[in-house]
């Protein structure tokens, strides 16, 4: 595992104070840029190390292969990714984990699929944890996949599901997620 050190983020904030107390317009360009760095690298760490550490259990609902995969293979990053294809699978999927006692933390659930859409699988996930006396707070966070930026709020007509992920995913938008949801 990787250890985290923040000397380089210490080092580009002292020589940014120093640039800007000597007024060097040039180096304070330069330090910031080096200071954003640092923060960027840091945030990266947190993600890949911190997230990874709390070794979630996901399920990866998306028709689109590619799409799919993509996912797959950053989620798993951060724990045990389980996949369905369609929106039956995932119910399955999803009631399988309760019986077994093994749930899932989150379910990134494509919105547009064939058959059963994203919004129909969330309706039917809700109403059998409402029939299984869940309570809203102990509920499986649920993050919707779409390929297009629908987030507005007249678009969020099931208030059932904690943010939207525009497709493709990528570590960025994963971390932009996961922070939604207190993840991290």
């Amino acid at each position: 595992v990787k250890h985290l050190s923040c000397k380089p983020l210490m080092d580009a904030a002292f020589s940014l104070d120093r640039a800007c107390q000597a007024g060097q317009t040039s180096k304070i360009e330069k330090e910031f840029t080096r200071l954003y760095q640092a923060c960027e690298d840091l945030k990266n760490f947190i993600v890949t190390y911190a997230v990874k550490n709390l070794f979630m259990k996901f399920l990866l609902v998306d028709d689109e292969f590619a799409s799919r995969q993509k996912a797959q293979k950053l989620l798993s990053q951060y724990g045990e990714c389980d996949v369905a294809v369609n929106g039956l699978e995932a119910l399955n999927a999803f009631v399988r984990a309760h019986k077994d006692n093994d749930t899932y933390h989150l379910i990134f659930l494509d919105k547009e699929m064939p058959d059963f859409d994203g919004e129909q699988v969330l309706k039917k996930i809700r109403q059998w944890e409402t029939s299984k006396n869940i309570v809203p707070e102990e509920r499986v966070k649920i993050i919707m996949l779409s390929s297009q930026d629908k987030s507005q709020p007249a678009d969020r007509m099931d208030p059932g599901w904690e943010t939207l992920l525009v497709k493709p995913v990528t570590r960025a938008k994963l971390a932009g997620a996961f922070n939604a949801v207190h993840y991290i």
